[in-house]
């Protein structure tokens, strides 16, 4: 319908009787989609959906599906959603683009609106480990998803820095420094938000460990002692210590031993976990993941009382 209607509500019964109440039903207008851009894309990829009454006359869009699989949303109005393709099929899909309002109205789209490209694929990763600096060449087939290019790659979920990339087939990056010895995920994010991602095909290989903070959680003026090997990275000295992405005061330091201060952290209402991270001379970090807590007190039970309490 382009137009509300309203009308009588009738009931019959079974003797013929008619009751009625007037103007008691309206028929709203049916929602419609009207474009969906980009019309095809892979996992990560985001999605404007355009139209009219896309709500259906309620007051949230609750589901969206592309091709049949449920999609992130990101944004929704009456007449635009943006919405995120979550893992599609493994060969090309096409199909309808179904949206789902709190009222229980559901709105389709024209039929194919929606493709889900055949997922790119990592097929040799060489070296598949390494630390800060090392040279990877990534090659497989449509690394760039449903997109023209790869603008991001993360390797073990560090940004790496991209040097070049040929036809979509083959790519080559420099490795961040994470400082910790780490097994993850290489994830290539293409210029349309796609993404293509190995599991467990990088492994950060650190030039120095940590092996313990003493004590792992404390506040501001806290000492704490960083324990491990090769902590100069290579270098001479160190330069900094951070605990959960808050700089410390150094006291003391050697190559297998650094005493900090802690200083001042944040002030939420909970504690808050990070890294110790141990930066030498010469840049070089080394890191243990989850090594500090800056504490605070939440509450305290009772709140009164006496001597023995």
């Amino acid at each position: 319908r382009s137009a509300i209607v309203n009308g009588s509500v009738i009931v019959v019964s079974s003797s013929g009787a008619l009751t009625t109440l007037a103007d008691a039903f309206s028929y709203a207008i049916v929602g419609s989609i009207s474009s969906v851009l980009p019309a095809r894309g892979v996992r990560g990829t985001e999605v404007t959906i355009t139209g009219n009454s896309l709500r259906g006359q309620g007051a949230s869009i609750v589901n969206c599906s592309l091709a049949g699989v449920l999609a992130e949303i990101l944004f929704e109005n009456d007449t635009e959603i943006v919405v995120r393709a979550r893992v599609g099929p493994a060969v090309e899909t096409r199909g309808t683009v179904e949206l789902i309002a709190d009222t229980g109205a559901v709105i389709t789209s024209e039929r194919d609106a929606w493709t889900y490209v055949r997922p790119g694929e990592i097929t040799v990763v060489d070296p598949s480990s390494g630390q800060v600096g090392t040279r990877v060449t990534i090659t497989g087939t449509s690394l760039c998803g449903s997109g023209s290019s790869v603008v991001a790659v993360t390797l073990a979920g560090l940004e790496a820095t991209l040097l070049s990339q040929t036809a979509c087939g083959l790519l080559t990056v420099i490795a961040g420094d994470l400082g910790a010895n780490v097994t993850g995920d290489i994830v290539l994010t293409s210029n349309d938000g796609g993404t293509v991602i190995q599991e467990s095909a990088w492994t950060y290989i650190a030039q120095g460990v940590v092996v313990s903070s003493v004590p792992s959680a404390g506040q501001g003026g806290t000492t704490v002692t960083i324990s491990g090997f090769r902590l100069f990275g290579g270098g001479s000295g160190i330069d900094r210590v951070i605990l959960a992405e808050i700089p410390a005061t150094v006291i003391f330091a050697n190559d297998t031993q650094v005493v900090v201060t802690a200083n001042a952290g944040p002030l939420p209402s909970a504690s808050v976990v990070g890294d110790v991270v141990v930066i030498g001379d010469t840049s070089v970090r080394t890191r243990l993941i989850g090594g500090w807590t800056y504490s605070v007190i939440e509450s305290i039970e009772p709140s009164f009382g006496q001597h023995g309490t």
